[in-house]
This record gives C-alpha cells, structure tokens and sequence, in this order.
C-alpha cells in the first residue's frame, strides 16, 4: 500500500505505520506496569500517526490502537469510555473485514 511509505519527518525512513505500531506495542507495555496516563498519551500519537499513515481510512490496525484505548480506559475504570472503544473498534472491523474476522470476534468479546 503506497500510503504506508509515509516516513516521520525526523528523517528515519520508517514508514508512519511502523512509527504507529511500536507506540502501540510501547503502551500495551506501558499499560501492563500501571502507566495508565503514559499509555493513554502513546495510543493517542499511535492512532494519529496510524491514521495519517493510511489516509485517513478505517483499517483493522487502527481497530486495535482503538481497541487497546479501550483497554486502558477499562484498567482505569472509566467502563462507558472502554465499551465506547470497543464498539468503534468493532465497527471498522465489521465495516472493513465483516463479521466473521477472528478480530471481530475477540472485539465481541470485549462488549
């Protein structure tokens, strides 16, 4: 996907997506030691970063930044906020890949 060769402007090369996926993986991390604030800041950038990358587009990606969002809100017990993001993420997955994605069926799961 041509839209996936967007690189950070720091100069690096890694494509944007890349970028989105790390953070991502930084706040799953960051979330499983407690940094509840720290995780929430690095799935923000990792969703912007995400959406940027793919033109703005709903993808299965952007469901599980979505999705870890709503994890970190549920660890902070903001339950409404969690279910909230479980559904969008549901949705593009639904929207994107249909019902039947394994994706779909663990986000199921989740509301």
């Amino acid at each position: 996907m041509e839209l996936l060769l967007l690189t950070d402007q720091g100069g690096t090369g890694v494509p944007l997506d890349v970028i989105a996926g790390m953070k991502n993986d930084m706040a799953t991390f960051l979330r499983q030691q407690g940094d509840l604030d720290g995780a929430l800041n690095l799935c923000t950038e990792a969703a912007e970063l995400r959406t940027k990358a793919l033109g703005g587009e709903a993808f299965p990606s952007v469901a599980a930044i979505t999705q870890n969002i709503g994890n970190i809100y549920f660890a902070q017990g903001q339950y409404s906020e969690a279910v909230s993001m479980y559904r969008e993420a549901l949705q593009t997955v639904i929207d994107t890949q249909g019902e039947e994605t394994l994706l779909g069926a663990t986000l199921m799961n989740n509301t």
